[in-house]
């Protein structure tokens, strides 16, 4: 039997609820949650995002900066070996957008363009990891 991923949610409790519903949006599962006049939106994050980036890397130097974040050279700390993370500013661009760059580095194959690996979230912004 397949076991069923992890499912994690951006909320912020306020008080009582009122009602839950669940809808797609986007293409995404998202609940609607209804607190009186307040109504919040809580999407689900899917298994392809990791919370732990500062266990499995250690940051290095910067490597480069652009507009919507900055990219660092850093080392995974079990094999030693050296990638590159690109560190994405949540108030620049969203966290869709980033799954959707992350998505067509990861099937892009040219000697030229760097691989991209893994996907994360940090305290502050989302990072996409690629190989060197």
């Amino acid at each position: 039997m397949r076991k069923k991923p992890t499912t994690y949610f951006s909320a912020v409790q306020y008080r009582t609820i009122d009602f839950i519903s669940c809808q797609d949006f986007q293409g995404q599962n998202v609940i609607s949650v209804n607190f009186g006049n307040l109504i919040t939106i809580l999407q689900e994050l899917d298994s392809l995002w990791q919370r732990d980036f500062e266990r499995q890397y250690i940051e290095l130097e910067e490597l480069g900066r652009g507009r919507h974040g900055v990219v660092r050279r850093c080392q995974e700390i079990l094999s030693g070996e050296e990638v590159a993370v690109k560190f994405v500013n949540r108030r620049r661009q969203g966290r869709a957008r980033t799954r959707r760059e992350y998505e067509l580095m990861r099937r892009l194959h040219h000697p030229n363009a760097a691989r991209a690996s893994g996907l994360f979230l940090t305290a502050t912004s989302d990072a996409i990891v690629m190989k060197l």
